[in-house]
């Protein structure tokens, strides 16, 4: 599967889905939306599944590779909760949905490093001045993160909802952060194939970061059918693509190393 190939296929289906999502906008329409919107989910674990098919089972990237997949699996169901909650003419913030999702931060960053670990990523070998950059971004990251989530604290809603709010400004941290150790390591390997699906991964975090810092502004969009609701569905589909797009670019980088011990044998068997 050719990188332009597969890249070409995430966009028609996002703008496919952008499509539907305008051509179904509306309060009453938020349902039909949530049920497209699914797709986002649904393509990325498919995209792992294929991908884990085709490493294996075993061996210590494939089990990097379960741990994504388990925390999509559990924004998959977080997602099913709140479509559910609507369907059903309820608040879905906050709920069981907000459990799941809050879970998966967590799953998210064993993955991450235990990606690290794998690839040795050493901290000591990376250029000063990009050290002092990315402290600084985290720094930002964090006020800007923290001052949304005290501005988003409302006396007036239940304490489960106020800490739901600083819960999930805790979880857009952990993924910045995420996003920067990826970025460390795309310099430390700037000529590993492997740095391409950090590439996507690291944007999937960014996007998905972006989101949620909306979303902790204005939870009530998330089911309010206004055009915030299409705009925050559309970055959270957008980074769940982005996130098949990474476990697309490893299945390429298996089908390129396997096509290279296949040429590598038939020499050997040619010259003997």
């Amino acid at each position: 599967m050719k990188k332009f190939r597969f890249s070409l296929l995430l966009l028609l289906i996002y703008t496919l889905i952008l499509v539907g999502f305008f051509i179904n906008r509306g309060e009453q329409q938020v349902v039909i939306n949530k049920i497209i919107y699914l797709l986002g989910p649904i393509i990325s674990l498919v995209a792992g599944g294929i991908t884990l098919h085709r490493l294996g089972w075993q061996g210590k990237r494939a089990t990097v590779i379960k741990y994504i997949m388990m925390a999509l699996g559990l924004w998959f169901l977080g997602e099913m909760v709140t479509m559910f909650m609507i369907l059903m003419g309820k608040e879905p913030y906050p709920s069981l949905a907000d459990v799941f999702f809050l879970i998966g931060y967590g799953v998210f960053s064993f993955a991450v490093v235990s990606e690290a670990k794998l690839f040795e990523l050493n901290w000591n070998r990376l250029d000063r001045f990009l050290l002092i950059i990315l402290c600084i971004v985290f720094a930002l990251i964090v006020g800007i993160v923290g001052y949304i989530s005290v501005i988003g604290y409302k006396p007036s809603e239940s304490l489960l909802s106020n800490l739901t709010t600083v819960s999930w400004s805790i979880g857009d941290i952990i993924m910045g952060g995420l996003g920067l150790v990826l970025l460390a390591m795309m310099w430390q390997y700037k000529n590993s194939i492997a740095k391409n699906a950090w590439v996507w991964f690291m944007a999937a975090t960014m996007v998905n970061l972006f989101a949620d810092t909306i979303y902790n502004l204005n939870p009530e969009a998330i089911s309010n059918g206004s055009i915030l609701t299409i705009i925050l569905d559309s970055f959270w589909v957008g980074a769940y693509l982005l996130f098949a797009g990474y476990f697309l670019e490893i299945y390429k980088d298996i089908q390129w190393a396997q096509s290279k011990v296949s040429d590598s044998k038939e020499l050997h068997k040619s010259e003997s």
